[in-house]
């Protein structure tokens, strides 16, 4: 099966995971929040899986951890700084130097969102991230489409 299509098929269960959490847009407290079982006095995994992503808890750490090597400041190609002051703005609605219809990360539409294509092993624009750091693991890249679903928050 060829790589582009493997992508593609791997973001649709990851999408199907997410639409599935049962999360629900409470207007009054303005967030989602998953919902609880009254009988559990602990949390279930759909619970963790569904919870709201934070960036600065859970996306930029992973991120700076596998990242911030190359991409610490805006004098480093392409430009992008994963500091702690600027990643956020750099990231989301930001368009790529590789291709400026490509969206770094578009809030809410993981397939449109070109960061998750370069942490895959095949992207279609230069090397797959990071080349010489650690990549993010399943569950890392897991939050960082979680949080891209829930509207890539600056949370």
């Amino acid at each position: 099966m060829n790589e582009k299509l493997i992508g593609v098929l791997s973001l649709a269960v990851i999408y199907a995971g997410l639409t599935g959490c049962g999360m629900k847009h409470t207007p009054a407290a303005n967030s989602f929040q998953a919902p609880r079982s009254a009988a559990a006095s602990t949390p279930s995994k759909k619970d963790i899986d569904c919870r709201v992503v934070s960036f600065k808890t859970d996306v930029l750490p992973a991120l700076q951890e596998s990242c911030l090597a190359c991409h610490y400041s805006k004098s480093q190609m392409p430009g992008l700084d994963l500091s702690t002051a600027n990643a956020y703005s750099d990231l989301v609605n930001r368009k790529s130097s590789l291709d400026a219809h490509l969206v770094l990360v578009k809030p809410s539409a993981v397939a449109d969102s070109f960061l998750v294509e370069k942490l895959s092993p095949k992207p279609r624009y230069g090397a797959s991230m990071p080349p010489y750091a650690r990549p993010l693991s399943p569950a890392e890249k897991n939050l960082l489409t979680q949080w891209i679903q829930q509207g890539a928050k600056d949370n």
